[in-house]
């Protein structure tokens, strides 16, 4: 990656942190796909000359989740229909507590990178791998997929079954490194 070495912090004042859900199932239809922010969140990126010392740690607040979007579905997406999706994920999926990420190791460089680490979602940890992207200017984008099963966690279910979250959610990060 092309950002100089240093420490960085990272949060909502520089960057915007998703999780991308989907559907699946005999009811699938009847739901939506969903784009959900998380808006207290911080990283600290350590970078070192080479990119096999480059460490990051990172924690984001599941009570700060809120759905910005929804597509499909047999109806829009209400602001209530919004705020019961909200008050399932804190109340019935992942509880009102954080999702940490520590980096194990960092390979590539340029402008791609893949960073392995352990991310603990519910008090359940297991590897994930992000690729990064360094899109200039001090811009830098992250994505994963996370097996929500692989942390203990049970994908959402309604309507007895008929309609499904999928077990793999997308994570992507878009932030600007100070400074950088």
């Amino acid at each position: 990656m092309a950002i100089p070495p240093g420490s960085y912090k990272l949060g909502p004042e520089n960057g915007k942190l998703l999780v991308k859900t989907g559907r699946e199932g005999m009811g699938g239809k009847m739901g939506h796909d969903l784009v959900i922010q998380v808006g207290r969140w911080s990283a600290t990126a350590d970078v070192g000359e080479d990119p096999s010392a480059t460490t990051l740690t990172a924690s984001a607040d599941v009570g700060s989740m809120e759905v910005v979007s929804g597509e499909g579905g047999v109806k829009p997406l209400s602001d209530g229909d919004k705020t019961e999706i909200k008050k399932t994920i804190v109340d019935k999926i992942l509880g009102d507590t954080t999702i940490d990420f520590k980096s194990t190791s960092v390979s590539g460089g340029g402008t791609n990178a893949v960073m392995q680490g352990d991310l603990t979602i519910a008090g359940k940890s297991a590897p994930v791998q992000f690729q990064l992207q360094d899109l200039g200017g001090g811009r830098i984008k992250a994505t994963a997929q996370v097996v929500q099963s692989k942390h203990g966690v049970k994908p959402f279910k309604a309507f007895m079954g008929a309609l499904k979250v999928k077990d793999t959610v997308d994570i992507e990060i878009e932030a600007t490194i100070p400074g950088a």
